[in-house]
Formats: C-alpha cells, sequence, structure tokens
C-alpha cells in the first residue's frame, strides 16, 4: 500500500494534486494523509508517518503534477533496486529533459541503492513538474 503524504494549506492545491494521484493510481491501494496545520515541512511529515499505514511512503507538495502514466510501474521497478528514491524536475521547461532549463530552474534528483555495492545502469526519468517526490 502506497502512503501519501502531502502538506498543503491550500484546499484548491491539495484537491488538485489527490486527484493526480487518484487518477495515476487506478486500482492500486493507496491512502492520501493531508497534514493542513504544520509547524514545518519536517514536523509535518513526521506526523503523516505516524498516520500512515502504507510500506511505501511518499511525500510531496501540493503544487505538483505527474505526468508520467507509467508511475507506479516504474517506481515499483526502482524500489526494486533502491531504498530511497527521489524525483525532482524544474519550474521552467525548454526541451525533452528537465535538465536543459538550467540554474536556477533545475533541481535534484536522489537514488541510493538497497546494497551498496553496485548502482545499476538504468536511470529512473520520471516527469515531474514542480514540487518533490519521495518515496520509501
Amino acid at each position: 500500500m502506497l502512503s501519501i503524504i502531502i502538506c498543503s494549506i491550500n484546499p484548491e492545491k491539495f484537491g488538485l494534486v489527490s486527484k493526480n494521484y487518484t487518477e495515476l493510481l487506478g486500482d492500486v491501494p493507496f491512502e492520501i494523509i493531508g497534514i493542513h496545520d504544520a509547524q514545518s515541512l519536517c514536523e509535518g511529515y513526521n506526523r503523516g508517518i505516524t498516520q500512515s499505514r502504507g510500506d511505501i511512503l511518499i511525500f510531496c507538495h501540493d503544487d505538483i503534477e505527474i505526468i508520467s502514466p507509467d508511475f507506479y510501474p516504474r517506481l515499483r521497478q526502482y524500489l526494486q533496486v533502491y531504498d530511497v528514491v527521489g524525483c525532482a524536475g524544474t519550474s521552467h521547461l525548454v526541451a525533452s529533459n528537465w535538465g536543459f532549463a538550467g540554474d536556477p530552474y533545475m533541481h535534484g534528483t536522489v537514488a541510493y541503492p538497497v546494497t551498496g555495492d553496485e548502482w545499476p545502469s538504468d536511470r529512473f526519468d520520471l516527469s515531474v513538474w514542480g514540487g518533490k517526490f519521495g518515496g520509501r
């Protein structure tokens, strides 16, 4: 089960990102945990963890749109290799690759291998608009 933890003080943005996940995940078991009064992102995400029931946790902002239709299968595939997957994108898309946006629009990606012994040769490319994405 996926637990999607979203810190949001904006009901409209929270509704849009929740709808995006609902459309992407279809029949996949998931829950959306909205934290609407967080003192900080860290405090809000930690509170969301205590409420979560999923074995995979996604922490995200309320201002993202995931546009990859194969988001969940790819997430599962890469969680077989990595403990932590972090996806990021750009706020200024100028070409087919978010990296072409350049400074100051690029936002990094993070991935750690499960074993620490070897990095897979393939990359986890996921189209993401704005915000942050992560999983455990």
